[in-house]
C-alpha cells in the first residue's frame, strides 16, 4: 500500500505500474476496477517497460499509490491514486499521525478499542477503525465517524509527543483529557451535533469536570512556535 508506482497509461488497456523496493520489482495492471499484481525479476524490468512503450503506453508525470478495496462479493478492486490510500477514508478525515517502526499496532489497537468501546460508537465503526489501525503501514487515521475515535488517537499522539496532523486549523495542543472544552469546540467542525462530542468525552472519563478534579493533569507551558514538538503541519489543514 505504501509503494509508489511509476504508472504507464494505455488508451484501451488501462494502466500498468511498477515499483521497486528492497531490490524487488512490483508490478500492477489496472483496467477498470480489476487489477493484477505480481513480482517481476529485476533483469526483466527494462524489457517490460520498453515493450509497453512500443505498444502505446505513455508514462505519467507523477508516481502514484495502488489503492486496493474489497468490492462486491469480496472481490478486490484496484486503482492508482496520488494520495496515500490510508489517508482516503469514508466520511472525511479528522486527524492522523505517522506509524513508527517501534509501534506495536496490535497492542495499540487493543488498547484503543477498549477505550472507544466505552463510548456509544457503533460496533461496526469501531471494528472498521481497529482493522485499519492493525494494517496501517504509514499513517494511523481518525475518520469523522465518531468523536471518540479522534479523541483517543489525539490523546495518545499528544501524550507521546507524536506528530499530529489535523484536518482543520486551530487544533488544541494539549491532550483531550486535559483540555476537553478546547477539543469539544474544535471537533465541532467535523461533527454536526456538539452534544455527541461532549457525551464522548464524558464516556471516556475526560469531561471538563473530570479534568478539574483530577490531580495528575499537567498543563504544558506556552512555547514558541519554533520550539514546539507539535509540528507546524499539525495546525494546518491538509
Amino acid at each position: 500500500m505504501s509503494l509508489l508506482y511509476e504508472v504507464y497509461l494505455h488508451p484501451t488497456k488501462g494502466a500498468w505500474g511498477v515499483a521497486v523496493k528492497d531490490q524487488t520489482v512490483h508490478t500492477a495492471s489496472v483496467n477498470g476496477l480489476s487489477f493484477i499484481d505480481a513480482e517481476l525479476p529485476a533483469h526483466q524490468l527494462a524489457g517490460e517497460i520498453s515493450k509497453r512503450l512500443r505498444t502505446g503506453y505513455t508514462k505519467t508525470t507523477r508516481a502514484k499509490y495502488l489503492k486496493v478495496l474489497e468490492g462486491l462479493g469480496g472481490k478486490l478492486e484496484g486503482s492508482f491514486v496520488e494520495q496515500h490510500p490510508e489517508l482516503s477514508v469514508l466520511g472525511g478525515l479528522v486527524i492522523f499521525t505517522t506509524v513508527s517502526k517501534s509501534d506495536d499496532l496490535q497492542e495499540l489497537s487493543q488498547q484503543w478499542e477498549a477505550l472507544v468501546e466505552k463510548s456509544d460508537a457503533r460496533p461496526g465503526e469501531i471494528a472498521s477503525w481497529v482493522k485499519d489501525v492493525k494494517s496501517a503501514t504509514q499513517y494511523i487515521v481518525a475518520p469523522a465517524t465518531h468523536p471518540a475515535i479522534a479523541l483517543v488517537l489525539a490523546d495518545w499522539a499528544i501524550e507521546n509527543k507524536r506528530l499530529l496532523v489535523a484536518g482543520a486549523e486551530g487544533v488544541p495542543m494539549q491532550a483531550p483529557k486535559n483540555v476537553p472544552k478546547e477539543w469539544e469546540n474544535w471537533l465541532a467542525g467535523f461533527f454536526t451535533n456538539k452534544s455527541d462530542i461532549r457525551t464522548a468525552l464524558e464516556q471516556l472519563g475526560w469531561s471538563l469536570r473530570d479534568a478539574l478534579t483530577r490531580d495528575d493533569v499537567q498543563f504544558e507551558p506556552n512555547i514558541g512556535e519554533g520550539d514546539s514538538w507539535f509540528s507546524s503541519a499539525s495546525s494546518n489543514a491538509f
